[in-house]
């Protein structure tokens, strides 16, 4: 049964009857007609039918397209023997299936597309741990190291609060990235605001000179910096 207005060899010439493997050809040398997938190409040739009707299969599906008619379909095949010539009879059952393919293929894309979005998060979440486990050991070593020259200097009020104001740099160095790891939550959930205001870079640069110098002075590393001083607008 045809439906009415639609041509399923859509103009091509045939003489029938005619050999299965070679309607299938021509449908797939003028139409660009061709299975899913390889295991289902086999139930495109005389072979393969047999093949599958040996092996007990009395039902074979095949999907197939095609990208010069921006088309797709669904069949099936029932495989049946004539008991009396013994021969192999098989009823092709076809239906269009090309807005199921379509929305197959859109929801395909899209799940791609998560995927790769997913594994960047995860990568982006991976080197953001990496950094900031980095940059807190910096402050936290800072501060554990003027613990350990105070306690060596404790007879020196002076030194040790001079000490003491660097150990106090760091802890809010810290503070500030711990505060960051937390906002990571909101950034995911969106509710990050931008805050405009004004810093000091001068005092950005001694920060971390001050961090870096505890450090360097217990590796016998002499550090120099102006603070800036020349800066026109820090």
């Amino acid at each position: 049964h045809i439906s009415a207005g639609y041509d399923p060899f859509f103009g091509l010439e045939m003489r029938f009857p005619i050999l299965y493997d070679r309607f299938n050809d021509i449908r797939t040398i003028e139409l660009g007609m061709r299975a899913n997938t390889e295991k289902e190409s086999l139930f495109w040739t005389c072979k393969g039918l047999r093949s599958a009707f040996e092996k007990g299969k009395r039902i074979v599906s095949i999907r197939y397209s095609s990208e010069k008619l921006k088309m797709s379909w669904r069949a099936s095949i029932i495989l049946t023997k004539d008991p009396v010539s013994r021969h192999l009879h098989a009823v092709y059952v076809c239906r269009d299936v090309t807005e199921e393919a379509m929305q197959e293929k859109q929801h395909q894309m899209e799940l791609e597309h998560a995927l790769r979005e997913a594994r960047r998060a995860n990568a982006a979440k991976s080197e953001f741990l990496t950094r900031v486990s980095h940059d807190i050991r910096t402050p936290l070593n800072g501060i554990l190291g003027v613990m350990a020259l105070n306690e060596k200097h404790a007879d020196d009020p002076a030194f040790v609060a001079e000490n003491n104001k660097r150990a106090r740099v760091a802890a809010n160095h810290l503070l500030s990235l711990i505060n960051d790891v937390l906002d990571l939550s909101k950034m995911e959930s969106g509710d990050v605001e931008m805050v405009y205001e004004p810093v000091n870079i001068s005092e950005i640069v001694m920060e971390c000179f001050m961090m870096s110098s505890i450090q360097a002075r217990e590796k016998g590393i002499r550090m120099f910096s102006d603070g800036g001083v020349n800066l026109i607008h820090p």
